[in-house]
Order: structure tokens, then sequence, then C-alpha cells
């Protein structure tokens, strides 16, 4: 049985607009860094697209539930590229402060984009092709998130900042002119306020007995592992010099290709045991990243494929069970609260295990957050028996 066409149509539009995202989200810091020479300002620019994910989750959740998502995502990739322009401006007066209005902008309009792109295929996907709908959207997205920094960057240092922002310009124009091919998908239209619907998403959550334990593993992964990349392109940078460390990130890259288009595919309706088992191999992957990251562009490319395995063995078997194991009038606010939670994860991760490397050693640290996550990811599958409930429980 085929996947439906409204689903290929929001594959898509959605590859294409988060294409040009990751051509900005790498190109707008490195302009702050051109610019202004600070590493702060630096990373105040990529902070501003993570903040809104974080802080407006709630509400895009809430809209993504209530309205119909395919009117929202249009409004919202339309108005993105309304914020772009405000980049273009503010790049053109070399305005800073313009940069971050602007990035947080459009971050802010994205935030409800994807959980409202998440919850149309949820809607229009019959329940026994969403493990391949699901592994097709990571795939897409992998893709994506590969090339788009390596683009960005490549046409940031060849044609200037603007280009890129035109990029990503007319791939929220193409998103949203696609979308608008697909058909209607009205929200619930429930009564409850913002804070009443986030709250019972969270409780959807925590009483599904599938659905707890993988959200909870998926986290502790993205808190302990999450900001090991930056970790092991430094061990590749001092064994293999800065022209070869790059190598790691293709090979996440071919990692994160291998799982969606095998592992995902043959075992999704598995993916709750696919995720505990990725949780549980962090130590042993943790130690091939040590010792042989910086062996040889070989080892290299090899440690960067198995992280990316193991990384998207977490969130893309998560993305099946959540798909599975959550109804279409709650998908949104859902979708957005767990988007939220694991950027929080991500940040905090990303920000803290560089800091503990320079005082502990990165080996060492690698190792630690490994050893954590794994106890974490054995200390959830012995929660399990507590976080069991009825089935029709779980769906209330």
């Amino acid at each position: 049985m085929r996947l439906p066409k409204d689903y290929w149509i929001l594959w898509t539009g959605g590859g294409l607009s988060l294409l040009g995202s990751y051509m900005q989200y790498i190109a707008l810091p490195l302009w702050v860094l051109d610019v202004t020479g600070s590493p702060v300002a630096t990373g105040s620019a990529f902070a501003m697209s993570v903040l809104p994910t974080v802080l407006l989750a709630p509400v895009a959740g809430y809209l993504a539930d209530r309205v119909d998502r395919r009117i929202l995502t249009i409004v919202c990739e339309a108005v993105s590229g309304v914020a772009v322009l405000v980049l273009l401006l503010s790049t053109e007066h070399a305005s800073v402060i313009g940069v971050y209005i602007g990035a947080f902008a459009v971050r802010t309009f994205n935030t409800a984009t994807v959980p409202a792109t998440q919850a149309m295929i949820r809607a229009k996907v019959p329940e026994d092709l969403l493990p391949r709908a699901s592994a097709r959207f990571d795939l897409v997205n992998s893709v994506a998130i590969i090339a788009g920094p390596a683009l960005g960057s490549a046409v940031y240092a060849a044609a200037g900042i603007e280009w890129v922002l035109y990029a990503n310009l007319a791939s929220f124009l193409v998103s949203a002119g696609l979308t608008a091919a697909v058909s209607p998908c009205p929200g619930a239209r429930s009564q409850r306020g913002i804070a009443t619907a986030t709250l019972s998403a969270l409780g959807h959550v925590m009483r599904s007995a599938r659905l707890a334990p993988v959200a909870l593993t998926e986290g502790v992964y993205y808190l302990f592992i999450g900001g090991s990349t930056a970790l092991c392109v430094i061990l590749a940078s001092s064994g293999l010099g800065d022209a070869l460390s790059g190598l790691y990130v293709a090979g996440m890259g071919a990692g994160w290709l291998l799982t969606s288009t095998v592992i995902l595919t043959r075992f999704g309706g598995r993916a709750a045991e696919v995720v505990r088992v990725a949780g549980l191999c962090a130590v042993p992957v943790a130690v091939l990243q040590w010792v042989a990251v910086g062996w040889n562009p070989v080892t290299c490319f090899v440690c960067g494929m198995v992280a990316g395995m193991a990384n998207l063995a977490v969130a893309g078997g998560a993305s099946i069970v959540y798909q599975a194991e959550t109804d279409k009038d709650n998908a949104g606010r859902i979708f957005a609260m767990r988007r939220a939670l694991i950027n929080a994860c991500l940040g905090v991760s990303t920000i803290g295990l560089p800091a503990l490397g320079v005082a502990l050693g990165i080996g060492q640290v690698l190792l630690i957050m490994a050893v954590i996550a794994t106890v974490g990811t054995a200390g959830v599958r012995l929660m399990r028996p507590r976080l069991a409930v009825p089935a029709e429980e779980s769906r209330a």
C-alpha cells in the first residue's frame, strides 16, 4: 500500500523548508562573527534559533490542535518569509540587533509549523503505514540537516549572506505553495485553555505504558549524549586536523541515512525496543569515539557513522512510537511539547559537555555521560511496570 499523495506533498515541502532553515542556521552566526568578532554575540545568534522552540511550544501545540493545520502551516511559512525580509534589511545595514529579532521571528513561526505538519501526517496516513511514513520523514530531515549547514556555509563564503537568505525565503514560499495543495486538516477546536491543554498532553505521554518509557529514554539520551558531537569533532580535529575533522559529521549523516532506510524501515513495528537498545549501547559507542575517532580518516568516518546510527535510532524510533500512540486531536500539542523538551535537553548538553570536557578531559566526559545515559535507560526499563495503565486509559 502506498503512502497518500498529501503525505508526499508535506514530505517535499517540509524537506525544502528545513533545508533553507539549516542553511540560514549556520550562515547567520558566521555573519555575526565576521561583523562583531565576538564569540558571545555569535553564540547569541545560535540561541535566537533555539529559544522560541522551548518558550513557545505550548502555544504552538495548542494552535496546531485547535485550528486547521493546513492553514496554520501556510500562514506560518508565509510569515516566516516576511521575517527573512527583516533579516535581509538587517544584514544590509549591519544591524546585529535586527538579525537577532529576525532570527527569533523566523524560529517562532517555525515552532508552530513543525507540530502542525506532524499532526497532519498523523491525521492523513493510515495506522499501518505510520512507521514507514515516519522513517521516510526522518530520512528527508536527515538529508536537510546534513546538507543545509554545508550548503549554507559554502554559499555564504562564495556569494554572501544575502544569497543564503534568498534561498531560505524561496524555501518558505515553495513550502507554503505546496501545502496549499493538501486537503484541509481541521483541528479539534477544544475549548480548553493553553495551560490545561499542555498539561493534558504531558499527562497523555506519562500515562501511556508504551510512550512514557520511550519519552523518558529519549530525554535522558539527549540530556547526557546530545552534546557529544562537539566533543567528538574536537577529538577528531586534534588527531587529524581541522580539514579532516568534518569526516565525523559526514559519517553521522551516513549513519542517519542507514538507520532511516534500513533499521527503522525494517524494525518500525518494534520501535520502542530500537530506542531502548540504542540507549543501552551508549557506553561502547562512547569508548569507540574516545579511542578511534582521531586515528585516521577511515576510523573518524566510521565513528561518526556509528554515532549517527545510535542518535537516529533513538530519535527516529521515538518518532514512530509518538505517531502510533498519539491520538489525532492531541497530536499538535504533544509533538510541540516533545520538541521543546528535546531542544531544552540538547541545549543543556551542548553547553555543559564541552565545559566539563575542559575541566575533566574530553574522553573522560564522553565515557561518564555514556554511563549515566545507560543507567538512566536501564532505570526507565525498571520503572515500566509502574507506568503501565490499561490501553483504553492511555488513549483517553
